[in-house]
C-alpha cells in the first residue's frame, strides 16, 4: 500500500520519458502489485541502460519544486542512484539502478500508472538475494508471504536464484540466514497491514514457520 508521498511520485515518475527506461522492482512493487501485506518505505527503479545522473537529478528535483520539497539529499554508490526526500516528516526514500542480471520472465505492466514491473518470479529471486546479503527482517516477511501464496518452496526460490544470478545455494544456508534475519523481526509489525493487536500474532506465526521449516529439514537429514 503506497502512501500518498509514494503515490505522488508514481504518477508523475510514470508521466515521464524517463520511465520507459526504468522498471518498478523491490519490496514496495512486491508488496503493492502483487503481496498487499505491508508497508514499505522505498520505490526501487532498475534499468539494464546506463544511467544519466544529470537527468535523474533534474526529475527529481522538478518533483520537489511541484511538491514544495526542499529537502533533497542525493548520494551515489556504484550503479545505484539515491535520493532521499523529506516533507512534512514524511520521508521517501528513491533509487534508480543498472541491474544487468537477466529477466526470468517479460516484464509486467502495471495498470494503474502503466510502469513496467518486475515478475513475481523476479522479485521471489532478487527478495531471497537481499536476505542472504543483508539480512533484514523485511525481507523474511516478504519471502514469508511468498511461501504462504503456495506457488512458491524454498527450494524453487533457490532455484530462481540459480537461474538469475547462476549463484547455488543450499536450503541449510538458507534457513540459517533466515533465523539470522528473523531476530529483529518485531520491529516490523508496525508494517503489517493488519488491525494491531494481530499484528503481534502474526509475527509469532512467522517465527514459528519458519522454526518449524528448519526442525523438518534438520529431521528429513538426520534420517537420511
Amino acid at each position: 500500500m503506497l502512501d500518498q508521498f509514494q503515490e505522488k511520485f508514481i504518477n508523475y515518475f510514470a508521466k515521464t520519458a524517463l520511465a520507459q527506461d526504468f522498471y518498478w522492482a523491490g519490496g514496495t512493487a512486491l508488496a503493492e502489485h502483487y503481496l498487499h501485506h505491508r508497508l514499505s518505505q522505498d520505490l526501487d527503479f532498475f534499468t539494464d541502460k546506463n544511467i544519466n545522473y544529470e537527468q535523474l537529478i533534474k526529475l527529481v528535483s522538478d518533483f520537489g519544486r511541484q511538491n514544495q520539497i526542499s529537502d533533497i539529499n542525493r548520494e551515489r554508490i556504484f550503479d545505484r542512484r539515491i535520493f532521499l526526500m523529506k516533507k512534512d516528516a514524511k520521508l521517501l526514500k528513491l533509487e534508480f539502478a543498472k541491474y544487468d542480471f537477466p529477466l526470468l520472465n517479460p516484464l509486467q505492466i502495471e495498470p494503474k500508472t502503466k510502469l513496467k514491473i518486475t515478475s513475481l518470479d523476479d522479485l521471489a529471486a532478487g527478495k531471497l538475494m537481499s536476505l542472504i546479503d543483508r539480512n533484514e527482517p523485511k525481507d523474511v516477511v516478504d519471502i514469508y508471504y511468498l511461501l504462504q501464496r503456495g506457488k512458491y518452496t524454498l527450494e524453487k526460490i533457490i532455484k530462481l536464484i540459480k537461474q538469475k544470478f547462476g549463484l547455488g545455494l543450499d536450503k541449510l544456508t538458507v534457513l540459517r540466514e533466515i533465523t539470522r534475519s528473523s531476530t529483529n523481526l518485531d520491529a516490523i509489525k508496525p508494517l503489517l497491514l493488519l488491525a494491531e493487536d494481530e499484528q503481534a500474532l502474526e509475527i509469532k506465526n512467522i517465527k514459528n514457520y519458519f522454526v518449524e521449516l528448519s526442525n523438518d529439514y534438520l529431521k528429513q537429514k538426520i534420517e537420511l
